[in-house]
């Protein structure tokens, strides 16, 4: 069987981002209709299954392009939602994938963005390592970060509980 690209394949990096925009935007402005048709409903369908085709274009292309860890830090700090959400899992993937080196500093911040699975991936895979330290740090940050709003309640809720006894 041979290898055969999608027509999306032939794009650049650039445009496919471009892609990738402009169906978020078409999906935002379809999910700000109050009662959708079953026309717009499937719409959304089909423009949310693109958004996963984009990324999933993105985060193999970029990968391939063999952009290095520092690179891929440096467009998450410096990028928004959607673009870095693509680099987010390219970095994950090419960490979980070979060592390289990279500022302490620099991994330290872009392991503070990345979501709890990835931050797993990170825990599991790089065992006994600076990267397994810092995805630690994180996941403890995910899992005990609690809402201001429900720890006051739950001072108050002890405070009452301590003048009962």
């Amino acid at each position: 069987m041979s290898k055969r690209r999608s027509w999306f394949g032939n794009f650049s990096i650039d445009s496919l981002f471009v892609l990738l925009k402009q169906s978020e935007k078409e999906l935002e402005e379809l999910n700000s209709i109050e009662e959708p048709s079953v026309k717009l409903k499937l719409r959304k369908r089909d423009v949310e299954y693109s958004i996963r085709v984009f990324k999933n274009l993105l985060v193999k292309r970029i990968l391939e392009s063999n952009i290095s860890l520092t690179e891929i830090s440096k467009n998450i700090m410096k990028t928004n939602d959607t673009i870095k959400d693509v680099y987010k899992e390219v970095f994950t993937l090419k960490l979980v994938d070979k060592d390289e080196l990279i500022d302490i500093e620099l991994l330290n911040n872009v392991i503070d963005t990345l979501n709890l699975e990835q931050v797993l991936t990170i825990i599991n895979v790089k065992k006994g390592t600076i990267y397994e330290k810092l995805a630690n740090n994180r996941f403890n940050d995910l899992i005990f970060d609690v809402d201001t709003d429900v720890y006051d309640e739950y001072v108050l809720k002890k405070k009452m509980d301590e003048g009962r006894d």
